[in-house]
């Protein structure tokens, strides 16, 4: 101790000790083990002497908890302990770790938004947007995130950013809340965003424009397209739909929605579009718009029902009346089980055990309408989702 006080900004006499009490935490006295704790504390401040010890400091420690209990608040620290869990599968632990790391990272992005604000206030306009390209990219696809991620765009002065995966999938995400007419980005930040996220094929291209507010740079890609007849073009013409009919260009409206392909009119999105759309034209229209929405309305979808994007399966249901939650059945998972990362609409995704053959419990209350669940994997391997069924 007497080396740590003397020179307390050098790593190498706390990590010393830390050595030394890691090596005989199995042997101490209950009265020791505290002192040594604060030992641990001190050494694990140190990213370096993080990396260097977690993995034989939670092989010895006795107890997750006890093992918790000495690690920083530094999400980063607790991402290395969930990935040592991961490879040891132990999942209960693991989901824990990630939960407390995923607050704690929320919590660091908060506070680099208010940094980058202080690093523009002080001029230091470089330092910013490579802080913006940080926090662009780790801000979580969700209602949060985008809080996060429009306000960082808001700051910034017009420059290009080395964010093109991040940039993409932002602009992504608030394509499908225009598609389904929920709240999303603004129309500048997701114009901003465009700009930062490289070249995209034409129907993601044409559908980012409509977020954007671009409804002339829209069509420009829609008019310059040859495959517009295709299944991927279907969610920029239902956006398109809901942009006219807030137009009050209802003929134009209506053609949007006959360009959908026959396969995208399935979505509770499209019915809801269309709905959108007849209320221009007048009651019985709408009436019987509304009919169809009603029509699609379930408490069970089949495993055949879910969309693949990528590793991430997604499923948009619609909802007569409010339910307290969802069970969804499990078909497939590795053999020594996963961790399932499912998220309901926009909310930030819960980690559940994921076994192959089970069932999954989401006590979460619903209201009726249009709602979106999306699965994956927070681990190694693919989590296939089967039956989902409504729970009264």
């Amino acid at each position: 101790f007497d080396a740590v006080a003397a020179a307390p900004t050098e790593a190498e006499p706390i990590r010393f000790l830390a050595a030394t009490r890691i090596e005989l935490w199995p042997i101490l006295e209950a009265s020791d083990r505290a002192a040594a704790s604060e030992v641990l504390r001190l050494a694990f401040r140190d990213e370096a002497t993080s990396r260097l010890f977690l993995p034989t400091w939670l092989r010895v420690a006795g107890s997750t908890e006890e093992a918790l209990a000495v690690l920083p608040g530094r999400s980063e620290t607790w991402a290395a302990v969930a990935r040592t869990l991961a490879a040891e599968r132990d999942w209960v632990a693991y989901i824990e770790v990630h939960r407390h790391q995923d607050r704690l990272r929320r919590r660091e992005l908060e506070g680099q938004v208010r940094a980058i604000g202080e690093r523009l206030a002080g001029g230091d306009v470089v330092t910013a947007r490579r802080m913006a390209t940080a926090v662009i990219a780790a801000a979580p696809l969700d209602t949060d995130g985008a809080e996060l991620v429009a306000k960082v765009v808001g700051m910034l002065p017009a420059a290009a950013l080395s964010t093109e995966r991040a940039g993409r999938a932002w602009v992504r995400w608030a394509g499908e809340r225009q598609v389904r007419g929920q709240r999303g980005l603004s129309p500048q930040v997701v114009a901003r965003l465009l700009g930062w996220a490289g070249d995209l094929p034409p129907p993601e291209l044409a559908l980012a424009r409509l977020a954007a507010g671009d409804l002339a740079g829209a069509e420009l890609v829609e008019r310059r397209s040859e495959e517009t007849n295709l299944e991927a073009w279907g969610p920029y013409f239902i956006a398109k739909a809901r942009l006219l009919a807030t137009m009050g260009d209802i003929a134009a409206a209506r053609q949007s929605l006959a360009q959908t392909h026959r396969t995208t009119r399935k979505r509770p999105a499209y019915l809801h579009a269309a709905v959108a759309v007849a209320e221009r034209q007048g009651a019985g229209a709408a009436l019987a718009a509304r009919a169809a929405v009603d029509e699609a309305a379930g408490e069970r979808w089949p495993a055949t029902a879910w969309v693949w994007d990528g590793a991430r399966a997604e499923l948009e249901i619609q909802l007569a009346t409010a339910v307290s939650g969802l069970v969804i059945s499990i078909d497939l998972a590795p053999a020594a089980g996963a961790v399932a990362a499912i998220r309901v609409d926009d909310t930030p995704a819960e980690l559940v055990l994921a076994v192959a053959g089970t069932r999954v419990e989401l006590q979460r209350p619903l209201n009726a309408g249009l709602h979106v669940i999306s699965v994956g994997t927070a681990t190694a391997g693919r989590v296939i989702p089967g039956e989902v069924r409504v729970i009264p």
